[in-house]
């Protein structure tokens, strides 16, 4: 069990990825001593949390740059819709460049990410030996390890490629949950959480002009958005932003008006 303060739950998204980075920025600008001891996130999230589990905004700011240095997905349509190889690069980058794997065994923090294994369910990548009843959690080993569950909480199935790992396909997190909070609850005692999503609170529907404009990335997110209302509909609200769900309390952050859509990875889109 990980005794903590505070806990951090981030959506998936994609591009809209972008929102949360801002976000955290400027808290740890007013509250420099602040310190997440365990995450959780899917898809994006999975991937955003990493910088913030080794205690390193820079490098979460420094990877958005980069980010967009990259022309993260190409149009490929067969196997799959977009080549991912530039968004390779970028793990990369981040694991061999800014040696994330050698600093997250380092950390104190716990950092959970979450990928779903075709046939089995889901499965949670940490860098801590964690067992619990609902997950199934796996040991970040080495580099490799590490690069497998960035590459499987992040493969949208039909659109990115599949990704193999001991036998096993895995596929995106979000597909079981985009926002992954009952792991966090499941091997944490923290009772406060804050919970970054990508929609507005209370806009849950894809218009139908985005939808003819923006078919794949209307599909994905007409999917996601009816999970992530499907978890909140589970909490309690106290306040605007505060809710609670069991026994923790939930500092909901959500952006005022519709994001990039989430394949949009164009520098203007995630700035």
């Amino acid at each position: 069990m990980v005794k903590n303060l505070f806990g951090l739950v981030w959506e998936g998204g994609g591009a809209k990825g972008g929102f949360g980075v801002g976000f955290l920025l400027k808290l740890k600008e007013k509250l420099p001593e602040l310190t997440f001891k365990v995450l959780s996130g899917a898809s994006v999230g999975g991937i955003n949390i990493l910088p913030v589990c080794i205690n390193d905004y820079e490098l979460l700011k420094e990877s958005w740059e980069e980010f967009k240095n990259h022309k993260a997905l190409k149009l490929k349509l067969f196997p799959t819709i977009f080549d991912t190889g530039e968004m390779r690069k970028f793990f990369d980058y981040l694991i061999e460049e800014k040696n994330l794997f050698e600093r997250l065994m380092e950390s104190d923090n716990t950092c959970l990410i979450l990928s779903v294994s075709k046939g089995k369910g889901p499965i949670v990548f940490t860098n801590k030996d964690l067992k619990g009843k609902s997950f199934r959690y796996y040991r970040i080993k080495s580099r490799k390890d590490l690069l497998i569950a960035l590459l499987g909480t992040s493969s949208i199935p039909y659109f990115f490629p599949s990704v193999e790992f001991d036998g096993e396909i895995l596929i995106d997190g979000g597909v079981y949950s985009p926002l992954p909070l009952e792991p966090l609850i499941e091997v944490s005692d923290t009772k406060k959480i804050i919970a970054i999503i990508h929609e507005p609170l209370e806009k849950w529907k894809v218009s139908s002009s985005y939808s003819i404009f923006h078919p794949f990335n209307a599909l994905i997110e007409n999917f996601t958005r009816k999970l992530v209302k499907k978890e909140l509909d589970k909490w309690s609200r106290e306040k605007a932003y505060i809710f609670k769900f069991r026994d923790r309390e939930i500092f909901l952050v959500y952006p005022g008006e519709e994001l990039s859509p989430v394949l949009d990875f164009s520098k203007s889109a995630i700035n």
